[in-house]
């Protein structure tokens, strides 16, 4: 069954919004080469497979239910898929992160698992309008003429104030009855593991 499920499914965004409070300069993600790693409470590493380019960085902050948060994320594409992590972190080293979704295994490291297809040309201009990374993606010309069909492995450290969301996403013509590609997105991040 196909199913409409927002941008935010792909970075956890759901309400946008500048915390003056909360310092603006920062960047979660260091991109070398294909090489990513993670500069916040929960420092991993992942190498980017062959075939893929970087499409570009974007860093931002959100308020979700009165919490801020700051937000980096790195893209990759290729022909026919792409590839985004995001590092977030929250102001408070206690954190409130929590999913209620199937857990799964991703290199030994148990995960939460999230999958789902959306057509990006179903996006309405409230939902540009709503999502940081979705104006991002815009600005940036990606083509919104096609669906993404969608799986994501989240790890969140042990006092759940900081997260990574790692997506890969197959880019078809549009959603259609299309299995989620969990195992091709499990090789995808075959090589990724959390730093000391």
């Amino acid at each position: 069954m196909m199913m409409k499920i927002k941008l935010w499914i792909l970075i956890m965004l759901l309400t946008l919004a500048t915390c003056s409070s909360w310092e603006s300069g920062f960047d979660f993600i260091s991109v070398e080469g294909q090489k990513i790693i993670t500069t916040h409470r929960l420092p991993m590493e992942f190498q980017v497979p062959d075939g893929f380019s970087l499409f570009g960085e974007h860093d931002f902050i959100e308020v979700h239910d009165d919490v801020p948060f700051k937000v980096s994320t790195v893209t990759f594409i290729s022909e026919e898929a792409m590839l985004i992590l995001l590092a977030e972190e929250q102001l408070n080293p206690e954190g409130t992160f929590t999913y209620d979704l199937p857990l799964d295994t991703l290199n030994n490291y148990q995960v939460y698992r999230r999958a789902g297809c959306f057509n990006l040309f179903e996006e309405t201009e409230q939902d540009m309008k709503e999502n940081s990374y979705l104006r991002y993606l815009k600005k940036k010309d990606f083509n919104f003429d096609q669906g993404l069909n969608m799986v994501q492995f989240i790890l969140i450290n042990e006092k759940k104030s900081a997260e990574v969301v790692m997506s890969y996403a197959t880019l078809q013509q549009a959603c259609m009855n299309t299995a989620p590609p969990v195992n091709k997105a499990k090789s995808m991040f075959s090589t990724f593991e959390i730093l000391p």
